[in-house]
């Protein structure tokens, strides 16, 4: 039997998860497809809700569920449509931004729509996916054409109106956005159908470079591992690529990368093997190119195919090293005091811009 003490802690904690799992359903949830048949006509203003959907124009406007019967738009296959007039406020319209009202602010994929145009106006117009206030995804399309490249895929079913669909492997921010926004340069009557969603897909996460160095010496006529102790990490576990660039390449030469002789590449493999790669890089300053010492600057970039991290802390610092003597020759002949003697003396390098040596 259970005390009266444990069986209320075990409602308390039933109701918590209870609270906790209606509370993550609603955060996650995704707006329902939606075809408008069946939705009631509307009237002017600035934002309309319908099903799962709001639509809020940058000005007051008129929103109307019809059939093809009030425009010359194909798009309602004889049931419905969404209608945005915007005809009347020319000077002023700028967009009309789709929100999710399933779960406000929450992500969901867009998956494929479709768009008309009607009256005055151009054929132009841009598609924005947005998250968190933010343009994520945007493309520019021509409605009077369709269009199979890019990241928004436009298909033309007559004049201006047709079905667009999205090339995530272009984008991929596409599946991951939480409204939709159409911007004109001039007023018409924008007419929606067909709205596809699915879930939204996670959130990638950006690389991470760490264990950088700066000030690392070498002599000009060594080597160096200029990343010996640099970490590279991914959370989702993507494969990665590196680019290295020097900032002059005259400074010196990289070995052990794939291609390239300045920038560097490095193919894609997992971030653990592309942190070894790194490590065994070799880095040899040119020598003599000074008297003195330079600096080399080494920018690395991490790339997962949808984000980047870049780091440019590594530098070197090569010091330039004297020439060692390797042969002295003097005349074998007879001298006496005063008489001017020429000595040869020979060296293991050609340059002569040193202040001293070793």
């Amino acid at each position: 039997m259970f005390s009266k003490k444990e069986l209320i802690l075990a409602r308390v904690i039933f109701s918590c998860l209870f609270s906790f799992l209606v509370l993550s359903s609603v955060q996650a949830q995704t707006p329902a497809n939606e075809d408008f048949t069946g939705a009631s006509a509307t009237t002017p203003g600035t934002s309309v809700t319908i099903d799962d959907l709001t639509f809020t124009a940058n000005v007051s406007t008129g929103f109307n569920v019809a059939t093809s019967a009030v425009s010359d738009v194909p798009l309602d296959d004889g049931d419905a449509a969404f209608f945005v007039n915007v005809t009347s406020t020319t000077a002023s319209f700028t967009s009309i931004t789709i929100s999710n009202a399933a779960s406000a602010g929450s992500e969901f994929s867009l998956t494929s729509f479709e768009l008309g145009a009607s009256g005055g106006g151009t054929s132009n117009v841009t598609l924005s996916g947005l998250r968190d206030g933010v343009v994520v995804a945007s493309e520019a399309i021509d409605l009077s054409t369709s269009d199979a490249t890019g990241s928004v895929l436009y298909s033309l079913i007559s004049d201006r109106s047709g079905s667009i669909t999205f090339n995530t492997g272009s984008d991929p921010d596409w599946q991951n956005i939480d409204e939709i926004r159409v911007s004109s340069a001039s007023a018409m009557i924008l007419v929606f159908d067909s709205f596809v969603f699915a879930a939204a897909a996670a959130a990638n996460t950006a690389p991470v470079i760490g264990g950088t160095s700066a000030g690392q010496t070498v002599n000009d006529n060594s080597t160096i591992s200029p990343f010996s102790a640099i970490t590279i990490t991914d959370a989702d576990g993507d494969n990665v690529t590196a680019t290295i660039t020097l900032d002059n390449n005259a400074k010196g030469v990289i070995t052990g990368a794939d291609a390239g002789s300045g920038p560097y590449t490095m193919t894609s493999r997992t971030a653990a093997v592309m942190q070894t790669a790194l490590r065994a890089l070799s880095f040899n300053p040119t020598d003599n190119r000074t008297s003195t010492s330079e600096t080399t600057t080494f920018t690395v970039e991490i790339d997962d195919a949808t984000d980047t991290d870049t780091d440019n802390t590594t530098t070197v610092i090569s010091s330039a090293v004297g020439p060692n003597i390797t042969a002295i020759s003097i005349p074998d002949v007879a001298m006496k005091v005063g008489d001017v003697v020429t000595a040869t003396i020979t060296v293991d390098s050609d340059t002569d811009d040193y202040t001293s040596g070793s």
